[in-house]
């Protein structure tokens, strides 16, 4: 039961610091990870633990596209953007938004 009450009370705080840009409340993936795992494991059924599934799907959704776009030697910038602009609205410390940030720079400039 105290398992489930800390994971209801993360949730509700999540829910009230969505939107926050001070990276210092955002969770890594590897922790949205290991929270997600513990979830699974409870005994109990925790109310919104398919949030965090979905959250997770929606980072390696993410990861996957950023992934693509570094790799590319020509990507568009509208679509680096939008990649970025995805990445911000999840509210977790991805790497690969430096990196797509970074690029993005490069792109304008080549465009320019």
């Amino acid at each position: 039961m105290y398992k489930s009450c800390n994971v209801i009370v993360f949730l509700q705080v999540r829910t009230r610091t969505r939107g926050v840009v001070d990276a210092k409340y955002r969770l890594t993936v590897e922790e949205l990870q290991l929270f997600a795992t513990q979830l699974e494991t409870l005994p109990a059924k925790v109310e919104g633990r398919e949030a965090v599934e979905s959250l997770l799907q929606q980072v390696d959704k993410f990861q996957t596209e950023a992934h693509k776009l570094l790799e590319e030697e020509n990507p568009e910038a509208a679509e680096i953007e939008a990649c970025v602009d995805f990445g911000l609205s999840l509210d977790i410390e991805l790497t690969e938004l430096t990196q797509l940030k970074e690029k993005q720079k490069q792109v304008k400039l080549f465009e320019e």
